[in-house]
């Protein structure tokens, strides 16, 4: 078989990481169609295919997956030595994932701050903790926020910050001071992420060393912010990370329904590539200025 043409590879690399042909020719300084003949010279010479048309965008096979994971770093590496152009217009972007909730009330209203010593523009892409960290170790990701504790030898990661879990809900619903808390609890509709409980079903056992069987699910609502929106509105309770509620708990328009002597933590990460800080320079200094970020404000 022919040896694959770094043009080519760079191409497809170029393609996966941008999600689009514009977005990945105009990284590379090339047309459309040039970068479209490339990544079809690619899937030809290994009789795959790297890319399924999704709307405008390009969404990638799991061919494209391995192939971005084992060449991309060789590609870069190649890149970094012989076209410091190429990687300098990479590097313009710094490309950040984590929880939609977390990027939209912490990362988004700061990026002023997160940005002052960087000099890149951010791209923000919400996700769950495994897919994008996959997307970091292949290079489709720079920085990833997560609440899941990254492994591999490849991802490095560093402790943001422990999230607490509270029980809120609108203040009417406190219970009383006389009575049963549990039981009173327990008639409060639930305001639920899935239908599994996962985040309630550990504040229960946690917190009352008992199962939820007793809750009444009122709604499902598969986004945490919504799930705020909905207690503002008076439709029951709900577990919510403290950052999502800081706000809303210091106005009294929501109120913690239960303060446990100890509540459930999760410890969230910031990951990043293995040798970021001598080759991505702005990715160091924009994961320390979100570790400082977080020192600074109440984000549990």
């Amino acid at each position: 078989m022919k040896p694959q043409s770094l043009d080519h590879l760079r191409a497809v690399v170029a393609v996966y990481r941008a999600g689009s042909m514009s977005e990945a020719a105009r990284w590379l300084g090339l047309s459309q169609p040039t970068v479209s003949a490339h990544l079809r010279s690619v899937e030809d010479q290994l009789g795959i295919r790297l890319f399924d048309r999704e709307s405008a965008r390009l969404v990638p096979t799991a061919a494209a997956h391995e192939l971005a994971r084992t060449a991309g770093a060789h590609v870069d590496a190649l890149d970094e030595l012989l076209y410091p152009s190429l990687a300098d217009a990479r590097a313009a972007v710094l490309r950040v994932g984590g929880a939609a909730e977390f990027l939209r009330e912490v990362v988004a209203p700061s990026l002023p701050r997160l940005l002052a010593n960087v000099e890149a523009s951010v791209s923000l892409r919400f996700g769950l903790a495994e897919e994008l960290l996959e997307a970091l170790a292949a290079g489709e990701l720079d920085v990833v926020v997560s609440a899941v504790r990254p492994h591999g030898k490849t991802i490095r990661a560093l402790h943001l910050f422990d999230e607490d879990f509270l029980l809120v809900g609108a203040p009417s619903w406190r219970p009383s001071s006389s009575g049963d808390a549990l039981v009173e609890l327990e008639r409060i509709p639930l305001i639920a992420y899935a239908g599994h409980l996962p985040i309630v079903r550990r504040y229960w056992r946690t917190v009352f060393d008992r199962r939820p069987d007793a809750l009444t699910v009122a709604a499902i609502v598969p986004d945490l912010v919504a799930i705020r929106s909905s207690l503002l509105a008076g439709a029951g309770m709900s577990v919510l990370p403290g950052y999502l509620v800081r706000r809303e708990l210091e106005q009294g328009t929501l109120a913690v329904l239960h303060e446990p002597a100890y509540a459930p933590l999760n410890s969230v990460y910031v990951a990043l590539r293995r040798g970021a800080e001598a080759t991505e320079p702005a990715v160091e200094r924009f994961a320390a200025a979100l570790v400082e970020l977080v020192k600074s404000r109440p984000v549990r």
